[in-house]
């Protein structure tokens, strides 16, 4: 009896419904894999979850139009993909919001603080002059030059309304704090070298300048102009970039100082997202779902590791140390190298860059730690004592006062998989 009440119950349990998602995109660079695995490492928690997607890795999608699907991840890239996806009539998760106005939902990078950390950082290497190299029409582009602007401010001002296209001539005064900025958007990337715009705005641009360029692409064919036009980068132009591709930002000459994206991190979002959509969501219910993955660290390379400073104390003593943290550097150390008293150099730190020196110090070991301990294998003794902290405790109890995490926690959170 008890074994014909199991099978009966067995016989009353129905299989999950399989759902059909389809992902929509070529996978063909950087920011595309990381958000495929995101994607994947969700699908692999989901047994009724079948992924599908364009070319050989997957198969299983020829005609978007035929296909019988439940649900899609996409990168949306023009607005003739994005009304073909929302012809659909099924719930669409968009990772990249180059058209906002699709009606998709959408997980995003947050591109506005993106851009902010880029304006804090170029102005704390002491730039006046301030450059944004940007793609056209595109919301993420967007986002990005009015984050930088209000990082290059550092005041909270949130610029809105700049036009998508500002000419190369164009030169915006902002309010209040009279700070340059100067613009650049361009439409292909694959023109810009043939068609001499960018190279005539690098030239036109007064020096020194800190640019920050949309991603990675954008700031290496920046540092390669420059470079044939013997300008000199970081001393007269510095370039950050976006994404962190990694070969690629280490095999640009000079290597290219570039924000971290969580790719993946966005991937598993779009994920979790579209699996709860297709639970909840209704037939002709109208609504849309943001969520904003915030950057991950900006990664200091040699594009970018210089410092502008009309008092040449100052200058010559950041210079230093960039160049000496990793010793067991102190302040008095900087002071007797510029010939100046303790007492002397802090103030001048104060007028010139609202710091102290001992900060500077601390924020040059902190990049180097960080960047180590994201693309080596380097044990935590190494890394305590090649930055100049002389004994592993006070390198996790200095990290940890910094960061509020141990290097071991960062590391996990920061690696690439």
């Amino acid at each position: 009896m008890l074994i014909m009440r199991i099978l009966y119950n067995v016989m009353r349990i129905k299989p999950k419904k399989q759902k059909k998602i389809a992902l929509c995109m070529g996978i063909n660079d950087y920011f595309e894999h990381g958000i495929a695995r995101g994607i994947v490492r969700y699908s692999k928690q989901q047994e009724e979850w079948k992924l599908s997607g364009y070319g050989w890795m997957f198969g299983g999608i020829d005609d978007l139009t035929a296909w019988d699907g439940d649900g899609i991840i996409t990168r949306a890239e023009s607005p003739e993909d994005a009304d073909k996806l929302s012809s659909l009539g099924i719930p669409v998760v968009d990772v990249a919001g180059a058209y906002t106005d699709a009606g998709f939902h959408m997980v995003l990078n947050d591109d506005f603080q993106t851009g902010k950390k880029a304006g804090l950082y170029l102005k704390s290497c002491g730039f006046i002059n301030l450059a944004y190299c940007g793609v056209e029409k595109v919301s993420w582009s967007q986002k990005r030059v009015e984050g930088f602007l209000s990082g290059c401010l550092n005041t909270g001002y949130d610029n809105r309304s700049l036009p998508p296209d500002a000419s190369a001539e164009g030169k915006k005064k902002v309010p209040e704090q009279n700070l340059p900025i100067f613009e650049r958007s361009l439409s292909w990337w694959e023109n810009l070298e043939t068609s001499g715009a960018l190279n005539q705005w690098l030239s036109d641009l007064p020096k020194p300048v800190g640019i920050f360029a949309c991603n990675d692409t954008a700031g290496v064919k920046i540092a390669g102009i420059c470079r044939n036009l013997n300008i000199a980068v970081p001393e007269e132009v510095a370039v950050l970039g976006v994404d962190n591709e990694d070969i690629l930002c280490e095999l640009s000459n000079p290597s290219l100082s570039s924000i971290q994206l969580d790719c993946e991190e966005i991937g598993f979002r779009a994920a979790e997202l579209l699996d709860t959509l297709l639970l909840r969501e209704e037939p002709g219910r109208k609504w849309i779902s943001e969520v904003q993955i915030p950057p991950g660290e900006l990664i200091e390379r040699d594009t970018t590791r210089t410092f502008v400073c009309p008092d040449p104390v100052v200058r010559e003593a950041v210079n230093y140390i960039r160049r000496n943290f990793q010793s067991n550097l102190q302040v008095i150390h900087v002071a007797d190298h510029v010939n100046s008293s303790r007492r002397g150099l802090e103030v001048k730190f104060r007028k010139s860059l609202d710091r102290t020196i001992n900060t500077l110090i601390m924020e040059a070991r902190m990049n180097h730690i960080k960047k180590q301990l994201v693309s080596t294998e380097k044990t935590m003794e190494t890394l305590a004592e090649e930055s100049g902290y002389g004994s592993i405790q006070r390198f996790h109890s200095g990290f940890k006062k910094e960061t509020g995490i141990t290097p071991g926690q960062y590391r996990n959170r920061n690696r690439r998989g």
